[in-house]
């Protein structure tokens, strides 16, 4: 489960850069949305101004998403629901 004190809104650097690899490129891990930190990551997108983010899963579930300012969460399409920003967390030390 991902703490909504440690994550991140990262910017994408590169049109062509996928919103799943944002993380990655940045030596971060791609953080995850669930029923208990919804709120707080469209709080830091309206914060923001940013209009959407990746996420990399949903309450638990993997996949590759995007959140929306208003709420909407949807899978990614890179036509259709892309996205220019992620949110991630960095990696545990344990």
């Amino acid at each position: 489960m991902t703490d909504e004190t440690n994550v991140l809104l990262l910017a994408g650097t590169d049109a062509d850069e996928s919103p799943a690899a944002i993380a990655a490129n940045n030596g971060l891990i791609p953080a995850g949305a669930t029923s208990a930190n919804i709120h707080e990551l469209v709080t830091m997108l309206q914060r923001n101004s940013v209009e959407s983010a990746h996420v990399g899963s949903w309450n638990g579930q993997a996949g590759d998403f995007v959140l929306r300012g208003n709420g909407a969460l949807h899978p990614y399409d890179a036509f259709t629901n892309d996205a220019n920003h992620a949110f991630a967390v960095r990696p545990s030390k344990d």
